[in-house]
C-alpha cells in the first residue's frame, strides 16, 4: 500500500514539524504547565520539542503523536491531534493541535 505508506510518512512529517518547531498547527498548554515558572515551561517545550523516544512499544501507529517524558520533578505528556478547523471556510479543512500537560492532569 503505497498511498497508506506515503500518507503516514507525511503524517510523521507534519506532527515532527509542530512538534519540534511549532509550525503547522497550534501548541496548547495545560493550566498546570501555565502555573509552572518560566524556567520549568521552557524545559518543558524543550524536551517535547528534542523527544526522540519512539519506539515500536510507545508509537505503534508510528505517527509520532504522543509521548510521556520526566522534565525535572514532573512527569508531562504531549499529544498531537488533528481537528477541524473551525474558522475555514472549506468542512474538510483540518488543523493539527499539540497538547502538552502534567500526568497528573490528565
Amino acid at each position: 500500500m503505497p498511498d497508506a505508506r506515503a500518507h503516514e510518512a507525511r503524517t510523521r512529517r507534519l506532527n515532527d514539524a509542530l512538534r519540534r518547531f511549532h509550525v503547522g498547527g497550534r501548541v496548547l498548554l495545560s493550566l498546570g504547565i501555565t502555573c509552572l515558572s518560566d524556567n520549568a515551561i521552557a524545559s518543558i517545550l524543550n524536551a517535547v520539542r528534542t523527544y526522540d523516544g519512539f519506539s515500536e512499544e510507545n508509537d505503534p501507529d508510528n505517527l509520532r503523536d504522543f509521548g510521556i517524558i520526566e522534565v525535572g520533578e514532573h512527569t508531562v505528556m504531549f499529544k498531537i491531534d488533528v481537528a477541524s478547523a473551525p474558522r475555514s471556510d472549506t468542512a474538510d479543512a483540518l488543523e493539527r493541535v499539540l497538547t502538552i500537560v502534567l500526568a497528573d492532569e490528565w
